[in-house]
């Protein structure tokens, strides 16, 4: 038989070429969880039922005592109205994976996807979380969409918690990786000569971190808002969040031959509403008006 003049390829060969699979799977990327962590986590309240219950309590008045035994002592009195925390979100994460794969898998699939319940779930609380600043009306919303936040921006933030007396310590300013970014470009917040940093760590890692009373977080979560997202300065107890019932279930599946896998929770993230200094009129019940004043509304990039 005549040989003819061809070349020995990789479509030829096809047949004879292994093929390798890598040691561990490529896994998707996951963001920090960050806004419940700032808040107020009243959890335990929740002991039965479905409800929390939040009754306000308002300053008495001072008074002046005339002498006299005319001049006779006026007693305040007050009806105390509520804060109802209900109406939970249900939120849950499940997957179905047959026997007969799992015999023969390459990979962890089974827990892994379970650890991917757990991020979901986190996921679905970071989310509700991040949409809450957006609601609050009690101060003026501080920066404008798709525009750096600058000094007196925050500055503005400040003012308005140290007004509405939120309590210093666990202040917080959220912000998305751009804003971070746009705060950096302030060289007082990463300049040793304001910041009080002796150790290069502003300039070595662009680090921020508190300003004027503030913890600055970041998150990729942040609401988008048009062309730029939605953020928050706020006290810790601004925002109320309870979770509950956080449980795996696994159920084997006969008419299938598959394991059935899935993770749930009940959760509720609602502005913690404040009776404000002064916001009381003697001798009135239920005078008073609860505000969200600890919370300030930031929009940027």
């Amino acid at each position: 038989m005549a040989v003819t003049n061809a070349t020995t390829t990789v479509t030829t060969m096809d047949k004879l070429i292994g093929e390798s699979w890598s040691p561990e799977t490529n896994d998707a990327v996951e963001d920090a969880m960050v806004w419940p962590k700032t808040f107020n986590d009243i959890s335990d309240w929740l002991k039965t039922g479905d409800t929390v219950r939040i009754p306000y309590m308002y300053h008495l008045t001072p008074q002046v005592k005339s002498a006299g035994l005319a001049n006779t002592v006026n007693w305040e009195t007050f009806t105390p109205a509520e804060q109802v925390v209900q109406t939970f979100t249900h939120h849950y994460a499940a997957f179905n994976i047959e026997i007969a794969m799992e015999e023969f898998q390459s990979y962890p699939v089974r827990s892994k996807l379970t650890e991917q319940i757990s991020y979901a779930l986190d996921l679905g609380v970071e989310q509700a979380s991040a949409a809450i600043p957006s609601g609050w009306t009690g101060n003026s919303p501080v920066g404008t969409l798709a525009v750096d936040l600058n000094d007196d921006d925050i500055l503005q933030m400040r003012e308005y918690l140290v007004l509405a007396n939120a309590l210093e310590g666990d202040r917080f300013l959220m912000v998305t990786p751009q804003a971070y970014t746009g705060i950096m470009k302030v060289d007082k917040f990463i300049n040793m000569d304001y910041n009080g940093d002796r150790t290069g760590r502003a300039v070595r890692e662009a680090y921020v971190g508190h300003i004027y009373g503030l913890d600055v977080l970041v998150s990729n979560q942040c609401k988008v808002n048009g062309t730029g997202h939605d953020m928050s300065a706020h006290q810790r107890k601004a925002v109320y969040i309870i979770r509950k019932g956080v449980t795996n279930h696994v159920h084997w599946d006969d008419d299938n031959f598959a394991t059935s896998v899935a993770g749930r929770h009940q959760f509720k993230v609602v502005t913690a509403n404040r009776i404000p200094e002064g916001g009381t009129t003697a001798d009135t019940p239920g005078s008073y008006t609860a505000d969200d004043k600890f919370g300030v509304w930031v929009k940027g990039l």
